[in-house]
């Protein structure tokens, strides 16, 4: 009887040890499939995340690209804009202030007989010159001392000094309108300078127009402007000149 028990026993403790292999077992396989969906989940979320970086990142490349492009044609587009500044600075042709000016004080050198005062509305009437404008043009040849004022009903402007004492360059350095023939004949200078070839061509033809710009008084104009008044003949270059004026007017 005794004997039976402990064989009882026995078998219960293997009954026991196989049930918790087999549990083991069991929760093994629960575990390993729990770990393969963690992965598959994390593999398709790790996927999903590498699929989003590339698209964004052919997003970026494309950015990059449009943007590259964009500043290149920006550089483009400066350096025209630039190149055509130069040659503005190449140009010879004067400025409104500049051909205004002289024009101006052309008409007041002709009317003001005996340093009597002129004035400006008549100027700008008789020349086609905007009042305001003028008065600004008059206010810089008064405060650099080529013309004086006068105020009052009988007021108006006149000449500082002499009319064979006033030279065109000096009407022009008083409007603040010198002659350039390019970028190096100004305060910015030019980088080419050392090897431009044209420099030298440059500073010849600046030095020949200041020479008459500087012996050329205002009197000299307004005796070349009695002479053509009093003259029959008229030069031909100056009819085809205003036959081109007006057909571009009439265009």
């Amino acid at each position: 009887m005794t004997l039976m028990k402990i064989q009882g026993h026995f078998l219960f403790l293997i009954y026991l040890i196989l049930i918790k292999k087999v549990a083991y077992v069991i929760l093994c396989k629960i575990t390993r499939k729990h770990r393969e969906k963690h992965y598959n989940k994390t593999s398709r979320e790790t996927l999903q995340q590498n699929i989003e970086r590339n698209i964004a990142g052919k997003h970026q490349e494309k950015h990059y690209k449009k943007t590259s492009r964009e500043t290149l044609h920006e550089n483009i587009k400066r350096n025209i804009t630039r190149q055509h500044q130069k040659e503005k600075l190449l140009s010879v042709k004067l400025s409104s202030t500049a051909r205004y000016g002289l024009r101006a004080m052309s008409d007041l050198c002709a009317h003001s007989i005996n340093s009597e005062p002129v004035c400006v509305s008549d100027i700008a009437s008789r020349q086609n010159i905007p009042v305001n404008y003028l008065e600004q043009l008059f206010g810089k040849l008064r405060r650099n001392g080529i013309i004086e004022s006068v105020r009052g009903a009988q007021g108006g402007y006149f000449l500082a000094r002499e009319a064979e004492k006033i030279t065109i360059a000096d009407i022009l350095s008083a409007l603040g309108e010198p002659v350039i023939f390019g970028s190096c004949q100004t305060d910015k200078g030019c980088e080419n300078a050392l090897t431009c070839p044209t420099f030298n061509l440059w500073r010849k033809v600046k030095g020949s127009v200041d020479e008459i710009l500087e012996s050329t008084t205002l009197a000299d104009i307004v005796d070349e402007k009695v002479m053509l008044l009093e003259s029959i003949n008229i030069d031909p270059q100056r009819k085809e000149v205003r036959e081109r004026a007006m057909k571009l007017t009439e265009e």
